[in-house]
């Protein structure tokens, strides 16, 4: 961990840093690298300027780095809520400007013809526009200055998002779920121009496990042996991978559990592996609606 401290140089800059190993605190001088700063500058501003997210960092949810992310849910569009964003405010917003240009540096908003300063910004008008990039599930078919229409990609309903009659605003969005974006619930918005205040989710109790997740009532039986043999890493990973291409047809680990009798995989949210490491036994199962 590195806190910064002050300058002695132009050049130089004096850090206070912590040895975790140790606690113990001590100075050190970093010369200024140009070449760095220069890059670290230019990313800023292109993440400052973009009107999209930045690419994920990885092509599969269940990757390490991605779950600890608090843009989880939002990247990936795992969030039971349309828009799952912690607060509205401007910078989200179609209708705000970064101005980069010159030495007054700011933000602007078109809407309203003037300059948004800090307060402003989050605390965001009536008359917000989400960016659509930050949309998941949805695609732009439509937009003015006041409305933006969306395309959902799973089942082709139209829905638009702006202040006006039969429009989801950017409230709404961010408490209204996924999969109440519906034909009905448009229609019914629509004719009577109602708005969404709260939505009352039942509670579903998830299996706590992975194995909970097959009952063997639910489950078919595909492969079983209570002759495993070697439980060596090597034969694990490779065991797992004839799995993955015989029964799975390749698809992607979703699920992985670990103890001190068993190992669980699960591949494409179907296909259930278990090595119970005690007896030597080894199952495959495969989810049954």
């Amino acid at each position: 961990m590195m806190v910064y401290m002050g300058l002695t140089k132009l050049t130089r800059a004096l850090y206070l840093a912590v040895n975790k190993n140790t606690d113990k605190l001590y100075s050190e001088r970093i010369k200024f690298d140009k070449v760095e700063f220069n890059r670290l500058m230019s990313k800023a501003e292109r993440i400052i300027t973009s009107v999209q997210p930045p690419e994920r960092i990885a092509t599969r949810p269940d990757t390490f780095a991605c779950k600890w992310c608090d843009a989880y849910d939002l990247c990936w569009g795992t969030s039971e809520v349309a828009l799952p964003i912690p607060s509205k405010g401007c910078r989200t917003c179609c209708h705000a400007t970064p101005e980069l240009t010159g030495n007054d540096k700011r933000w602007s908003c078109a809407l309203h013809k003037k300059d948004i300063d800090t307060l402003d910004q989050q605390n965001a008008c009536d008359n917000h526009l989400i960016l659509p990039g930050l949309i998941t599930f949805a695609e732009t078919s439509d937009a003015s200055n006041t409305h933006i229409e969306f395309t959902n990609k799973e089942d082709g309903v139209m829905w638009k998002h702006g202040k006006g009659d039969g429009m989801f605003t950017t409230e709404e969005l961010m408490n209204t779920p996924v999969d109440m974006l519906n034909k009905s619930v448009v229609d019914v918005k629509d004719m009577f121009d109602g708005t969404i205040v709260d939505v009352e989710q039942p509670e579903i109790k998830l299996p706590k496990t992975l194995l909970e997740k097959y009952p063997h009532e639910d489950s078919r039986l595909l492969w079983e042996t209570d002759d495993f043999g070697n439980m060596g890493t090597d034969n694990i990973t490779s065991f797992l991978e004839w799995v993955q291409n015989e029964y799975a047809g390749g698809a992607d680990i979703t699920g992985e559990e670990c103890t001190d009798n068993e190992i669980v995989t699960e591949f494409g949210n179907k296909i259930l592996v278990v090595i119970y490491i005690y007896n030597n036994y080894a199952v495959v199962w495969e989810g049954v609606e």
